[in-house]
């Protein structure tokens, strides 16, 4: 999956083209603050929700809209974030991501009028890994898992360096969750060791990846070696110690 970001403003979302798009808020967003800071066509659609209970601002709650009008978009989700944390920035993307799963969306912008650090971008590619993930190998009757192709997160340009370093450190981290779920799901005799030294090329590249984008690469490479270590056992023999 392609996770990029998309250098823009909340004050131009509906003039957004994609197949989805995915707006995490605060309870504070109809806020006199806020107003100048999301599309006017947004706001009024947020605030007429609201007064018809359709959407509470409170956390957790999700409100779908198919084909919008006023917006080029073909899909709206409306998700509620308890504060700007990176915490519950995920939470909220978790719940929202559900009313996409089964729709047929391959491009999804996200949009959030949280100030976005490199933590937000992170949890946004854990998030959908997390969502997107259906285990197949040996359940061919498994659900279907979403058609996401590509995810854009819509950033300004002071953001753009701290989003792009946080969506290479999630990639990173997602495949190694990834690889540990494919060996972890399989029955006890397909994941041999065998089995996972060939899966140790994955494993590598996490380590790469880790050590190239990580805040801390010494920290998390060493635990990437670990893996590694595992995946090719050393041929030497061990030392006995008193």
């Amino acid at each position: 999956m392609d996770f990029k970001p998309l250098p823009g403003s909340a004050s131009t979302l509906s003039s957004l083209l994609s197949d989805a798009l995915l707006l995490v808020m605060t309870p504070d967003v109809l806020d006199k603050k806020a107003q100048t800071e999301i599309d006017p066509a947004l706001r009024l659609m947020i605030a007429d929700a609201v007064k018809s209970g359709d959407l509470v601002l409170k956390e957790g709650r999700t409100l779908y809209v198919h084909r919008p009008n006023g917006f080029r978009t073909q899909r709206l989700v409306l998700t509620v974030a308890g504060a700007d944390n990176v915490k519950s920035f995920k939470a909220a993307l978790t719940g929202a991501l559900t009313a996409l799963k089964s729709k047929g969306a391959k491009h999804i912008t996200v949009a959030s009028t949280h100030q976005l650090l490199s933590g937000h971008a992170e949890s946004l590619v854990t998030a959908v890994h997390d969502a997107h993930y259906v285990y197949r190998h040996t359940k061919p009757s498994a659900s279907k898992e979403p058609a996401w192709q590509r995810v854009t997160l819509l950033c300004s340009k002071e953001e753009s360096k701290a989003v792009e370093s946080g969506l290479k450190l999630g990639q990173a981290i997602a495949a190694g969750v990834l690889l540990a779920r494919e060996c972890a799901n399989r029955p006890g005799n397909h994941c041999t060791p065998s089995h996972f030294s060939s899966s140790s090329c994955s494993t590598r590249a996490l380590q790469h990846h880790l050590a190239r984008h990580a805040k801390r690469p010494s920290f998390w490479s060493a635990r990437a070696s670990r893996l590694t270590a595992a995946a090719y056992p050393s041929n030497q023999r061990p030392t006995w110690t008193r």
